[in-house]
């Protein structure tokens, strides 16, 4: 991507009802704003403090920040709209600690949090301690290698916990997914974790539109089946066979999950 191409994508959009319209209007009608940076070179993040001063001078709304994890975003390059922050996306992570970023940035303000396209994420308790009002939480497409056993334990609000959301559309599943699948729901690795989620199953289930949050002009309202939750996956199954076992109608995360002490 050219130095260019960077300075047009780091910019702030403004939406109501759906349609963009121009950036001093909307904030009445429920018009939100999207920061969008997926650029790591010297004119791209120069280009992030004027676009936030900017967004800092227009009137209040909700913002949403996407950010690539290569792009080296601070704390104090988004300052002046940290509190107005709702939704953080966090995109193709490439180190397993990418996901303490989201304490790095200080959002206290903060209702969802999406990692899309990660592998391999070490997520920790400490990773949400200045995001506290959280109500959904989503890894899309992405896999963990360790998970604190109590890692969302500070977090009331929390109403959707989506761990797997879009595993289920890649079928037949290849050896890695298979693989993450049956370490995650049976192997002792996150035999914790696993109580902890059996112990709080208002988590486990689905949440119509609008339930979780619900802005005006319906951004973020977003649905979710059981099935974008989690995949509850059979503990007999005999891995790596060339697909798991997955039973759609269960009520919990793991089918026959064996004890682990």
């Amino acid at each position: 991507m050219t130095p260019e191409e960077c300075a047009v994508q780091a910019d702030i959009r403004c939406a109501s009802n759906d349609t963009y319209v121009n950036c001093t209007q909307g904030a009445e009608t429920g018009g939100y704003g999207i920061l969008d940076f997926d650029c790591n070179n010297e004119s791209a993040l120069n280009r992030i403090k004027r676009v936030v001063a900017t967004i800092a001078k227009l009137p209040l709304r909700p913002i949403e920040l996407d950010v690539s994890d290569k792009t080296p975003v601070t704390s104090d390059d988004i300052a002046p709209v940290r509190r107005q922050i709702i939704s953080y996306i966090l995109e193709n992570c490439t180190t397993p600690r990418a996901s303490n970023k989201l304490r790095q940035l200080v959002l206290p303000n903060l209702l969802e949090y999406f990692l899309w396209h990660c592998s391999n994420l070490v997520v920790k308790r400490s990773d949400f301690q200045y995001s506290q009002k959280l109500r959904e939480i989503a890894f899309y497409n992405t896999t963990i290698r360790t998970l604190d056993a109590n890692a969302f334990i500070g977090l009331p609000d929390l109403r959707i916990l989506s761990l797997e959301h879009v595993i289920r559309t890649l079928t037949p599943l290849d050896e890695r997914l298979r693989g993450y699948l049956f370490r995650l729901h049976c192997s002792c690795d996150f035999a914790g974790f696993r109580r902890w989620w059996n112990n709080n199953t208002a988590l486990l289930r689905s949440a119509a539109e609008g339930e979780v949050l619900n802005f005006a002009g319906g951004w973020q309202n977003l649905e979710y089946q059981r099935t974008d939750v989690y995949l509850p996956i059979d503990c007999k199954s005999e891995y790596p066979k060339e697909k798991l076992l997955v039973d759609y109608n269960a009520t919990s995360f793991s089918v026959h999950e064996r004890s682990c002490g």
